[in-house]
């Protein structure tokens, strides 16, 4: 806090194994803001204090064979950790991921093969699109620690009121 300006962030996080293949973690927080009147104004933030919420959870299943992973970040338009590091803020993203590996027996010509992909959506609170992105992954590894990787990817990106189609 300083003149007319105040933030502060309260939270709570946590960290469950329900079991040894299986982890959930979530971060709940809350600000409060007060910019002075000319930062509002020059860089058009609410004027006043200001309240927002930001949500991060998590749940990941991993196994020697694969596993896969659900995450949802949900940031609110006026959230604020002006001491931390969020480099975007009014935005929803769900992720889902997941894998399948298959292990050589020490006579194959590789060591390990592993599939998988995942897909993640993000909009702003309002409902509008920012990007919604599909990739997939191969990677084998063999003897001598040799590595090969090939992860193609799709992406539609929105940018007022447009959306650009990327592929890589």
């Amino acid at each position: 806090s300083g003149d007319d300006y105040s933030n502060s962030v309260l939270g709570i996080d946590g960290l469950f194994r329900p079991r040894p293949t299986d982890t959930v973690r979530f971060q709940v927080l809350g600000s409060r803001t007060s910019y002075p009147e000319s930062v509002s104004t020059e860089f058009g933030q609410p004027q006043g204090a200001f309240t927002s919420a930001a949500l991060f959870a998590s749940y990941s299943h991993s196994t020697r064979k694969g596993g896969w992973y659900a995450e949802l970040t949900d940031l609110g338009r006026d959230f604020r950790a002006d001491l931390g590091f969020i480099p975007q803020v009014d935005i929803v993203r769900p992720v889902l991921s997941g894998q399948r590996g298959w292990w050589g027996d020490g006579k194959s010509w590789y060591s390990r093969v592993a599939l998988g992909g995942d897909f993640d959506q993000s909009e702003d609170q309002s409902g509008a699109l920012i990007e919604r992105e599909w990739e997939s992954r191969c990677v084998v590894e063999g003897p001598n620690q040799w590595f090969l990787f090939f992860g193609p990817g799709w992406r539609q990106r929105g940018f007022r009121d447009e959306l650009f189609k990327q592929s890589f």
